[in-house]
């Protein structure tokens, strides 16, 4: 699939795309939707590695002490400012950007419920 010449939108498998007009500049280069679905298809296995990981080995509320330190490293890995023991074992990565301007919060919970998992995945939880 293409950018429609016409400036609608198209679908990429099960994503919608805006028309390839630029989304955020940086530098001389503009990420245009069709990049940014590049982006994440490039690393799409490892996010899904990541999750399967996370429901291998949970941990319940408020000892989450391995997957607090694990997302720490993952985060410091990337660049992030990271802050931890936020709330217990919360985990902040703070990414400042070149310029001033609005400010954009993510938020995640990591802890697990406890419940018996019927699953015959080799991800199911331990």
């Amino acid at each position: 699939d293409s950018p429609a010449a016409d400036g609608k939108s198209f679908r990429r498998g099960r994503f919608k795309v805006s028309p390839a007009r630029p989304r955020l500049k940086t530098g001389e280069e503009k990420l245009t939707p069709v990049h940014l679905r590049a982006e994440v298809e490039a690393v799409e296995d490892e996010i899904v590695a990541l999750r399967r990981y996370f429901h291998k080995h949970p941990e319940l509320s408020l000892k989450e002490e391995k997957t607090a330190a694990f997302i720490a490293e993952k985060l410091k890995a990337l660049g992030l400012e990271v802050t931890t023991g936020v709330g217990g074992h919360g985990v902040v990565g703070l990414l400042r950007g070149a310029s001033p301007g609005k400010t954009v919060a993510i938020r995640a919970d990591m802890d697990a419920l406890p419940i018996l998992e019927v699953c015959d995945e080799e991800y199911c939880s331990e």
